[in-house]
């Protein structure tokens, strides 16, 4: 069984991964509109969203191939990942293909150190499973600050 380990350190815009116990990455976060970026084990990745995140794109930045594609499906929790020609499908902290489970998400909120259960050997599927966690995340908290200062605002000039 593979872990990876996510850890958050306080005041920082990037996230350092392990896998079981050795750290193999960093994960640098942009929002939900720009790229981000993961290094692994001496792999760069770039993250770049597409058409206001529905579709992500997983690129190798030495050759500019895409690696894996992470479709969003709209209004829900639901995600599709397209990884060496084969669908996976995320919904509810849950990795599965073709029904059977793949890796499962382990964290009670977004912000907090988490890990995902995995019995795929395979960076690239848990990493997509973390970046959706926190892509949603992200989402989340863009529209909480845009309806919390329209509340402001109101009740400043009303």
């Amino acid at each position: 069984m593979t872990y990876l380990f996510w850890q958050k350190p306080t005041f920082s815009s990037s996230t350092k991964l392990f896998q079981n116990s050795e750290q193999v990455g960093v994960f640098n976060f942009g929002s939900f509109s720009t790229n981000s970026s993961v290094l692994i084990k001496g792999q760069t990745y770039s993250i770049e969203p597409q058409g206001f995140g529905q579709k992500v794109l997983w690129i190798d930045t030495k050759d500019f191939s895409v690696i894996a594609e992470i479709y969003f499906e709209q209004f829900s929790s639901v995600a599709r990942i397209v990884y060496n020609n084969e669908i996976y499908v995320y919904k509810d902290k849950i990795l599965m293909k073709d029904g059977q489970l793949i890796a499962k998400c382990n964290t009670k909120t977004f912000s907090e150190d988490g890990n995902i259960e995995s019995p795929e050997d395979n960076l690239i599927l848990m990493l997509s499973t973390y970046y959706i966690h926190q892509y949603k995340s992200s989402l989340i908290s863009f529209f909480v600050t845009i309806i919390s200062t329209f509340i402001i605002v109101y009740f400043l000039f009303f």
